[in-house]
């Protein structure tokens, strides 16, 4: 009996299927990048902690996780995001989970 021959783009389909899934249950908030509005976005704040000249200051961080695919292509770190009332810029550069098609990026008030 031989192997059952499976093209590995079907892997990054079901990956990408699955990660549109996570992205519409997830979801809590609608932002505007870089000028494009009514992204569906996953926005979350916790305590950090960061060394800062030695001292260790805790900080409050603030992050959003959306579909790659809804990211303007030239959102990077100093990109403008609203969201509600409250303007944002990207802090970090965005990551990429290509597993699941979703980028994430850490935030700080314009």
């Amino acid at each position: 009996m031989g192997l059952i021959s499976v093209p590995t783009d079907s892997f990054a389909a079901i990956g990408a299927r699955m990660g549109q899934a996570v992205m519409r249950r997830m979801a809590n908030a609608v932002a505007t990048v870089q000028g494009v509005p009514d992204l569906a976005v996953h926005f979350s704040e916790h305590p950090s902690r960061e060394v800062v000249g030695g001292v260790l200051a805790q900080t409050h961080a603030v992050m959003v996780t959306m579909l790659a695919a809804d990211m303007p292509a030239a959102t990077d770190q100093g990109s403008p995001v609203q969201i509600g009332a409250h303007a944002w810029v990207v802090a970090t550069q965005p990551e990429l989970d290509a597993r699941t098609g979703l980028v994430s990026f850490a935030l700080e008030v314009a």
